[in-house]
């Protein structure tokens, strides 16, 4: 795919000589049109091409809210557990990172209300979720509750960064709404309700996880970030000196996108694969760990495990990668409880991944029966 794309941007009749000048800062707008197209599709949701930001990843998508949309010594409200590399970017940034708990439908919108509600409680510029198929919980916030969590921003004045990069990860015959469907509630996108101080939603996605790593380049989607928070965003000084970021990724996922190479690839290949090693290591889990619990995940790339109360994570994988040469990330990592493990399902084949969670339980069994040691 990534080679016929390429060819077709930089040999075929797509080919385009100033590709590698400096660009407009939100990207070059053919492709940024042919980028909202495929989100309007994939979405079922229109999407402004002038809405659209190009980044090079989420993690930079990330980084740049944290910079412009809040600052040092601002606080940005964080579900727990969460991404286990986002706390890095965020307190990079000089933020104050508050916790909020979740629940089986994730971020708990209702735990969220009250802490705001307390006379000492936290007054946020940002809240960040990874609201569709959460890494790690792999849980998806109901519509209603994505609602209620745009009043709650609209009311105490803070920004919704949301973590799209699984929202297109849906698994066949899944209908999952993507974080779009927070348009469902226009009025809380009015910045004259507002007083023209700022919107309530960002979103931020990628083509990387859709590739399997093949191409880095991810889109901002300034959604409700009207004037002047979406301008604010545009002045970015790296964007500003540099142009737009990474175009000859964006030239080849354009072609990508136009030849519909990456529609086919989606639909065909990566979410039938990720289905498929998702029911291979819940079927694993079931009959090899019977003691341990989890959600089955509907979409994205992770199994939540909870492990035995009297498991400690962290000690479990020294000893599993150690004497059974088998790893995951423990739930303090994100900070999670320190008796849950994030399991991925997203690389290799169902067979290895069944023997991954033999291997796992082998440990938990040495772990449980008292070896403790490496």
């Amino acid at each position: 795919m990534i080679a016929a794309g390429a060819a077709h941007r930089f040999t075929g009749a797509a080919a385009d000589p100033y590709i590698l000048q400096y660009g407009t800062v939100q990207g070059y707008s053919s492709f940024r049109s042919c980028l909202a197209a495929f989100l309007s599709d994939a979405t079922h949701h229109a999407v402004d091409p002038d809405e659209l930001l190009i980044t090079a990843g989420v993690s930079h998508g990330l980084d740049m809210a944290c910079r412009l949309l809040a600052g040092p010594g601002a606080a940005v409200l964080v579900e727990a557990p969460t991404y286990f590399l986002a706390g890095d970017i965020l307190r990079q940034a000089g933020l104050t990172l508050v916790p909020v708990p979740t629940c089986a439908e994730g971020l708990d919108i209702d735990a969220l209300d009250v802490l705001l509600q307390q006379p000492q409680g936290p007054r946020p510029k940002l809240l960040y979720t990874i609201p569709i198929h959460n890494n790690p919980a792999g849980t998806t916030i109901p519509l209603a509750k994505r609602q209620q969590l745009l009043r709650l921003a609209h009311k105490y004045d803070f920004i919704v960064v949301a973590d799209e990069v699984y929202q297109l990860l849906s698994f066949p015959g899944e209908g999952v709404l993507c974080a779009a469907d927070f348009k469902y509630d226009q009025h809380l996108y009015d910045t004259r309700e507002l007083n023209g101080l700022r919107g309530v939603c960002a979103i931020c996605s990628g083509f990387r996880l859709l590739c399997r790593d093949a191409v880095t380049m991810g889109d901002s989607s300034i959604k409700c970030m009207r004037l002047p928070q979406g301008r604010q965003l545009c002045k970015d000084g790296v964007l500003n000196s540099g142009g737009s970021i990474a175009p000859l990724a964006s030239g080849v996922a354009h072609s990508c996108l136009e030849l519909g190479l990456l529609q086919q690839h989606l639909h065909k290949a990566i979410r039938p694969s990720l289905a498929e090693g998702c029911r291979a290591v819940c079927e694993a889990l079931r009959e090899e760990m019977p003691s341990c619990s989890f959600q089955q995940p509907l979409g994205g790339y992770f199994v939540w495990v909870q492990l035995p109360q009297e498991v400690c994570a962290e000690e479990l994988l020294q000893l599993a990668a150690a004497k059974h040469s088998v790893g995951f990330v423990p739930g303090r990592a994100c900070e999670g409880l320190r008796h849950m493990a994030r399991l991925s399902f997203s690389f290799y084949r169902p067979r290895e991944l069944q023997e991954g969670v033999r291997r796992l339980a082998a440990a938990l069994t040495d772990y449980l029966a008292g070896d403790r040691h490496a």
